[in-house]
């Protein structure tokens, strides 16, 4: 099973990142929201707690479903690329424009 990002939005209103994945075999979404509400982003400190946040959620969206190196490696693909998403969302929150992403691994 294969996992990538088919689309990802960021709930700019709500200073939210949003990332989205789908496995490619049985077409299950996995999603992950995560809040900025109450931090700086313009100090690494608080940048540091959110991409701890981004983490942690993806970690839990991703989680491993058996012990197999296949499964492990389809996690970790996973949760790298709700990152990107969560790092793509800021970016575009931060010009003031929405974003789509696509993959198709």
């Amino acid at each position: 099973m294969q996992r990538f990002i088919t689309a990802a939005t960021a709930a700019l209103i709500l200073c939210a990142a949003s990332g989205t994945a789908i496995a490619a075999s049985d077409r299950e979404t996995v999603s992950a929201h995560v809040s900025s509400r109450g931090l700086d982003l313009g100090t690494p400190k608080d940048r540091a707690i959110l991409d701890a946040r981004v983490l942690r959620a993806a970690r839990a969206a991703c989680a491993l479903r058996s012990g197999d190196l296949a499964d492990r490696a389809d996690a970790d693909r996973c949760i790298a690329e709700m990152r990107q998403s969560a790092v793509t969302a800021l970016a575009a929150r931060a010009e003031r424009r929405p974003v789509t992403l696509a993959s198709a691994r």
